[in-house]
């Protein structure tokens, strides 16, 4: 179950499923319009800038920029809204039923659970899962299919240099393939050892008396630095295994970059169709390398974004882990199946022959009352 561990909120998003779809349905309109930007400066530069007879084409083109920049503006303001009351309500429903779970198990429970743990998952899982559905999961699918929509507009634009383009980003998937296996057991590590420290500091604060009468003080400092040395540990893996990975990210859109100019700038300065053998489809202008050198920097975001998401998708599945090992735990005490409500009546309770103890090795409490 641990590799579906992440599909055990869908019951929780599906509650929001229309503002969570509406938001992405946002995205992708966002994406159709900012796409058409490139083309606008496309037709601007080989337009009336090129051509003085084509001047007065050059205050409506702006103006259709200004436009389509301000619907971007709009559009982004109410994906940010409905994705932001999804991602809270989520949290909200999700850290209520977990408190009311608690709530029902025995006292057995809580006396083998540290009580940091159940905080950390309380407060930091939660919170992770949170950032996931309004950031990772609608974005997965926002960028995605920006992704692979411009390297569409990027084909028809020109064939050659489109296909130089996907081959350069090729790696790209392997190296986040690599990424997000590796990042899982960090992401676990990191959690349980934030767990473990808090569960230090609560009991510290809430028996400092005990401590200061007994001078453990220092011994109490001691286990403190142990755990923060660890979560410390844990956080440099983290941190040495993104130094690399993000920046990697970025080494291939910026070499694709130089691709494109040295061949485009071939292509404009041969005047040609067919680069090498291999037709363009039409000649390629100085507002052509323009425009696709645009869409190709609205590629460098989905990429940057790429080691986030997955980075999120990690912690968010490890929190789900965490937080289901103790929505899981099944109550000692449940109703029978066929238990009734009972109305409000007077009468008295009968005790007959009751046993009770909190853990089978344990002694009896009670002895039949």
């Amino acid at each position: 179950m641990r590799n579906f561990a992440l599909l055990r909120i869908t019951p929780y998003v599906k509650r929001y499923r229309f503002p969570m779809i509406l938001a992405i349905l946002l995205g992708g309109v966002e994406i159709l319009f900012e796409t058409r930007i490139p083309l606008i400066e496309k037709a601007i530069i080989d337009g009336p800038l090129k051509d003085v007879t084509q001047r007065g084409r050059l205050m409506p083109l702006i103006g259709l920029l200004v436009l389509l920049g301000t619907i971007e503006v709009v559009l982004a303001s109410f994906r940010r809204l409905s994705l932001s009351k999804v991602a809270l309500s989520v949290e909200t429903d999700l850290r209520n039923d977990l408190y009311n779970h608690l709530q029902s198990l025995p006292v057995s429970f809580h006396d083998g659970w540290q009580s940091g743990q159940l905080l950390s998952r309380a407060m930091q899982d939660i919170n992770s899962i949170r950032r996931f559905v309004g950031f990772g999961l609608p974005f997965l699918v926002i960028l995605t299919f920006q992704f692979f929509y411009v390297i569409s507009v990027m084909f028809r634009e020109n064939r050659v240099l489109a296909a130089v383009v996907g081959i350069t980003l090729l790696p790209v998937f392997w190296i986040s393939w690599h990424y997000s296996r590796s990042y899982r057991g960090i992401s676990r590590k990191i959690q349980d050892s934030e767990g473990d420290l808090g569960t230090t500091i609560e009991e510290a604060a809430s028996g400092i008396r005990i401590i200061k009468a007994f001078g453990r003080g220092p011994r109490m400092l001691l286990n403190f630095k142990s755990q923060a040395e660890g979560v410390h540990d844990a956080a440099m893996k983290s941190v040495k295994l993104n130094s690399w990975t993000w920046p990697t990210f970025d080494i291939f859109p910026q070499l694709a970059v130089i691709e494109v100019l040295l061949i485009g700038g071939f292509m404009i300065m041969s005047g040609q169709s067919t680069f090498m053998g291999f037709d363009m489809g039409r000649p390629f202008t100085i507002g052509g390398l323009a425009a696709f050198i645009s869409l190709m920097w609205m590629l460098v975001w989905p990429l940057d974004a790429l080691g986030w998401i997955l980075g999120g998708i990690q912690e968010s599945r490890t929190a789900c882990e965490r937080i289901w090992e103790v929505l899981d735990t099944e109550p000692d005490v449940r109703d029978a199946p066929d238990a009734i409500e009972v109305p409000e009546v007077a009468g008295r309770i009968s005790l007959r022959d009751v046993w009770f103890r909190y853990e089978e090795n344990r002694d009896w409490v009670l002895k039949g009352v």
